[in-house]
């Protein structure tokens, strides 16, 4: 039965037996509808948002962020030193070798083409000076690195491969222009005979006596190195 009308045309709201209106009702059972929640499967828990796996978390970082951190981890964990000791590998001269053949080759390209003159005059010193400065800086650095790490192998490996470099770099007709190349080559020998005299217990008789072979092959340059290096071979 409907709602008697009221003098304004209006109607009076339905109230049940207990005194509740109509209107109460439907605006109470929409106060309590809820969002709806997404199902999961039965026996299954929510997955959260995967982690980056560690290498690639790794790569985003300097080797000197990587060093520090080692380094605060075995001083947390001393008993961790040795296990990273013994897991060390050989340090990897790929990308450091390439590197100095992409700066001798940096020297080359920066060269005039010119048909007068030897082609190794001041003029062609200063096209290429800034070249010649850059792969000395760099040939001196690495092996810097390499001795501070004592990885004496390396050092002897690293020595014969850039001295090619320094060697194959052009010799200008002003001799005062090759102090960059003979200071490489003297750094190159110095780096030669520490690990000739501080690796003498990690480093091959075999290895020794062909390198001596190969240094042989620039002159004086390499006279200490040869000498350090017949002690081993």
């Amino acid at each position: 039965m409907a709602s008697p009308a009221l003098s304004d045309g209006s109607y009076e709201p339905e109230v049940d037996p207990e005194g509740s209106s109509f209107s109460d009702d439907v605006l109470g059972s929409a106060s309590e509808i809820k969002p709806k929640q997404k199902r999961v499967a039965a026996g299954k828990k929510p997955t959260a948002a995967k982690a980056p796996a560690l290498p690639k978390l790794l790569k985003a970082f300097d080797n000197e962020q990587l060093i520090q951190l080692i380094l605060k981890m075995v001083a947390e964990k001393p008993e961790l030193q040795a296990r990273v000791l013994e897991n060390l590998p050989k340090p990897d001269l790929a990308k450091k070798l390439k590197r100095l053949d992409q700066l001798e080759r940096n020297i080359w390209r920066a060269m005039p083409n010119t048909r007068f003159g030897s082609g190794r005059d001041a003029f062609c010193y200063r096209r290429c000076s800034v070249h010649v400065g850059a792969l000395k800086k760099a040939i001196l650095e690495e092996g810097k690195n390499l001795v501070t790490s004592a990885a004496w192998p390396t050092v002897l490996e690293y020595v014969l491969s850039a001295a090619q470099n320094a060697a194959s770099a052009p010799t200008w007709d002003d001799s005062s222009k090759n102090n960059q190349k003979s200071l490489t080559f003297k750094a190159l020998d110095g780096y030669m005979k520490q690990a000739a005299t501080k690796g003498k217990a990690v480093l091959d008789q075999e290895a020794c006596t062909e390198a001596i072979e190969k240094l042989k092959g620039y002159g004086e340059h390499f006279n200490g190195s040869i000498e350090a290096l017949a002690k081993l071979a």
